[in-house]
């Protein structure tokens, strides 16, 4: 049974289109020939706004982190691209999103757990490395590694979402 079905498919991708960012499964050679770690979040609210944060690194590159906000809602139309930044993380970023990476295990998680709703949110996690690429998907995670990493890739982005009630 694959991962995503192909309504998933069609709507996390709508939402990547949107805000202008490749599909990694789709350049996975391309980047694991370049020697390079990517690491993306989607994280779909159904009544908020959808954001992406992407970070990319290589042995001899210093990581670089990619934040965008789209005007849409994530349980509907992903609208047009609010905001947008790229910069460099610091040496106390990049230990910080190393041990949130090390702690979520993604590489070793299952793709997807039992856990599924309405007026939620998805947390899409798409790694592409050396082995390869990979997608680690949670509905609404209330707690945990996973959760946390996510909340370590926003808080990475320097932007506010709102209060505690919209963090989910």
């Amino acid at each position: 049974m694959p991962v995503v079905s192909d309504f998933e498919n069609q709507w996390f991708s709508k939402h990547l289109r949107a805000a202008n960012e490749p599909s990694l499964f789709a350049t996975t050679s391309s980047i694991r020939a370049a020697g390079q770690t990517v690491l993306r979040f989607t994280w779909l609210r159904t009544f908020h706004h959808p954001v992406i944060v992407r970070v990319s690194w290589s042995r001899d590159r210093q990581p670089v982190l990619t934040t965008v906000e789209l005007t849409g809602a994530g349980g509907y139309d992903p609208g047009k691209v609010k905001r947008t930044t790229t910069r460099n993380l610091n040496p106390v970023e990049i230990e910080a999103l190393h041990a949130a990476i090390d702690a979520a295990h993604l590489g070793s998680v299952a793709p997807r757990a039992c856990d599924f709703g309405f007026d939620g949110s998805e947390w899409i996690f798409e790694t592409v490395n050396k082995s390869g690429y990979r997608a680690v998907i949670r509905w609404t995670p209330a707690a945990g590694e996973v959760r946390r990493l996510g909340l370590t890739l926003l808080r990475l982005s320097r932007w506010r979402f709102g209060d505690a009630r919209d963090i989910y």
